[in-house]
């Protein structure tokens, strides 16, 4: 047993789209409680991994890597598309601040699962990893709303009809990686998407 892909960008994408708006409309305690969630779902995983089924860390490590790629894929793919966008919680002033967000956090996942930033991590400095570029996103959003007051909560724009990247990164800063996903949506890479998802999903 392993974290396919379609694993992880069923059970981890639609939590850390959910993470990203709730931030972008100020709910904080909402956030909280996805991030104890996603910790504790790959806490309790890896722990019967190890236990139950005896896999070693090095498997757990791959695993674990191979997760992070197909969510960045995953996440990528959303900034494109807007799938799901309509349901979440945001108002529809602030989706292109969405989008945003959601491509930062994939390109940066796609990176250290596929890329040399990945390359040599444990699987504990892996979850750090993932933790950190969810929680450097989420710095980013608080100091670009600041000033702003929390949002009541919504149920998702259908219903109303309304940096600093990973210490991972090298180099690549916030407005490379902005540059990057619209250079990628420029080339075709959009459709190769679709077409992918259409045969894996």
């Amino acid at each position: 047993m392993f974290i396919s892909p379609a694993t992880s960008r069923r059970v981890y994408s639609i939590p850390v789209t959910c993470i990203l708006a709730h931030a972008i409309s100020g709910n904080s305690d909402v956030v909280d409680g996805i991030l104890a969630w996603l910790n504790l779902y790959w806490q309790e995983y890896s722990d019967a991994m190890a236990k139950k089924s005896g896999q070693s860390r090095n498997f757990l490590c791959k695993s674990y890597r191979n997760a992070m790629a197909w969510l960045g894929w995953k996440l990528y793919a959303i900034s494109i598309f807007e799938w799901f966008v309509p349901f979440l919680p945001i108002e529809s002033g602030d989706v292109g601040s969405l989008k945003e967000s959601i491509g930062v956090v994939g390109l940066t996942l796609l990176k250290l699962g596929f890329g040399e930033d990945g390359e040599g991590l444990t699987v504990d400095e892996l979850h750090s990893r993932f933790n950190s570029t969810i929680s450097d996103e989420i710095d980013h959003i608080k100091s670009s709303r600041r000033g702003r007051p929390s949002l009541r909560r919504k149920s998702s724009i259908l219903r109303q009809s309304n940096r600093r990247v990973s210490d991972a990164f090298k180099g690549m800063g916030r407005e490379s990686l902005k540059k990057m996903i619209s250079d990628l949506s420029q080339v075709g890479l959009d459709s190769t998407i679709k077409s992918s998802d259409s045969c894996k999903m």
